[in-house]
């Protein structure tokens, strides 16, 4: 089946797979997507908001909650972000907002297919990293935080329009940009947009190092997308800043700055994501999460078999993945937080000094780390097998000694990296019949079986891709 063919099936997909992947995704009408901030925060405010709306009220102030506030100014509850809006004015809260959240999975995957494709790759590199995107790291660990999910699925789209601007030279697509960019923002939380922002300027710098050298045509008009992003936002923007330099907030501490950063002793759970236990209840043989806190903000997991795709995407001759790579390398130091001096540099950058919890830099992370995984699904397919196989050789050796690695630092320091009740509750924890451990361990056997199978018919998936 040629590639035009099958776009339109993948797009299904795309539609689909979050109502398969969720378990309660089949009863939206009876459930609600997400616990924590959805129900006591979300919820409430834009149930309020819709109610104003339909009574043909402006939804410019709350008057219940402490002596009022404005929510024009409080951007989390979504004012003027049209997809939430929309289905709030069509069907209940609580329905509108489940449907929202399947919806923002599915434009995660479609947004990275769009701008994937605009790297070359083939369909099959291109669909497993928009899967990646969807279903791994910080948008499967806050979903609980929508905000977080519906700020962070407009990048794909984002750098997407950049790019066509770059190979046209249409400010069409430039203006387009700053639409989809605004929308991120109203999406409605700060802190990943701020974290997009980032990632968006250096993309703009790379690509006009990259392809125009000193000239500096495409960097300057490329930034003009920060310029009109904000005369359009400035409507929330403005009240937003003005209530923030009245706030506690208006300056923090070092120590509120860096809380929760990533500490090593969660290493292990990139490959056994409930080693320390599950989420906030015991489940079979694995007890409710023990580890460093809390759960959503330090637990990540890209998924066991999409490790050797990373570290094969390090082999590629794609010249775009030193771009993804410095982002991968940068965005993990700073998910380490304080336990790096490099931290207190970023202690001192305006903006993004405003924002605790060094983890959310998982989204850049992951956002990497897909785009990555699909240059090495594209390096896999187009290779031959003797090429493939000494690299895949290296990797499985790079996986095994890394796994050895972590087990025998824990053995020789983790009395000192742990409590120790954590340390009798992970060893009490470390059994062969404990799902948290033989289904890593089965996904482990089972991605070494497929790299093997990879090996040996791999022209045959050249030809089909």
């Amino acid at each position: 089946m040629s590639k035009n063919k099958l776009e339109p099936l993948l797009f299904l997909c795309y539609l689909a797979l979050p109502f398969i992947f969720f378990k309660d995704s089949l009863n939206i009408n009876s459930v609600i997507l997400g616990t924590g901030d959805t129900t006591a925060i979300i919820l409430p405010l834009r149930e309020l908001i819709t109610n104003l709306i339909k009574n043909g009220e402006m939804p410019f102030w709350n008057i219940f909650n402490f002596s009022g506030y404005p929510l024009l100014a409080y951007n989390e509850a979504g004012l003027f972000y049209p997809v939430t809006m929309i289905l709030n004015l069509l069907f209940p809260v609580h329905l509108a907002h489940n449907l929202s959240i399947l919806l923002h999975y599915s434009l995660a995957g479609i947004f990275m297919h769009l701008f994937l494709k605009e790297y070359k790759l083939n369909i099959f590199s291109i669909f497993t990293g928009s899967i990646i995107f969807m279903f791994s790291g910080i948008t499967i660990t806050h979903r609980s935080h929508p905000n977080i999910l519906y700020t962070l699925v407009w990048l794909p789209l984002i750098l997407f329009f950049l790019i066509k601007y770059r190979r046209s030279k249409d400010l069409n697509f430039l203006f387009i940009c700053s639409i989809f960019y605004s929308i991120s923002f109203f999406a409605g939380h700060a802190q990943i947009f701020v974290y997009l922002s980032f990632v968006v300027l250096i993309f703009i710098t790379f690509y006009a190092l990259i392809y125009e050298g000193k000239k500096g045509l495409f960097f300057l008009r490329a930034l003009s997308i920060f310029i009109i992003c904000i005369l359009i936002v400035s409507i929330q923007l403005t009240p937003t800043i003005e209530l923030m330099l009245n706030s506690t907030r208006s300056s923090i501490s070092y120590e509120y700055f860096s809380s929760f950063s990533f500490d090593f002793k969660l290493i292990p759970i990139l490959v056994f994501p409930y080693i320390y236990g599950n989420t906030f209840f015991q489940y079979q043989d694995v007890p409710s999460y023990f580890g460093p806190w809390n759960y959503n903000e330090m637990v990540i997991y890209f998924g066991v078999a999409t490790i050797p795709l990373l570290i094969i995407g390090l082999f590629s001759k794609n010249k775009h993945k030193f771009l993804w790579i410095f982002i991968l390398i940068i965005s993990f130091i700073l998910v380490l937080g304080d336990k790096t001096p490099i931290y207190k540099f970023f202690f001192h950058i305006p903006v993004y000094n405003k924002f605790r919890v060094p983890t959310r830099n998982w989204f850049e992370f992951g956002f990497s780390f897909s785009i990555l995984s699909a240059f090495g699904m594209e390096y896999m397919v187009a290779n031959s097998r003797e090429k493939l196989t000494r690299n895949i050789v290296k990797v499985i050796i790079l996986i095994f000694s890394s796994l050895l690695a972590i087990t025998i630092f824990f053995v020789v320091k983790g009395k000192y990296l742990l409590k120790e009740k954590m340390v009798s509750e992970l060893f009490r924890n470390l059994k062969i019949t404990n799902y948290s451990i033989f289904v890593p361990l089965i996904l482990i056997f089972l991605t070494v079986i497929i790299l093997s199978l990879f090996l040996k018919y791999n022209k045959k998936i050249l030809y089909v891709v």
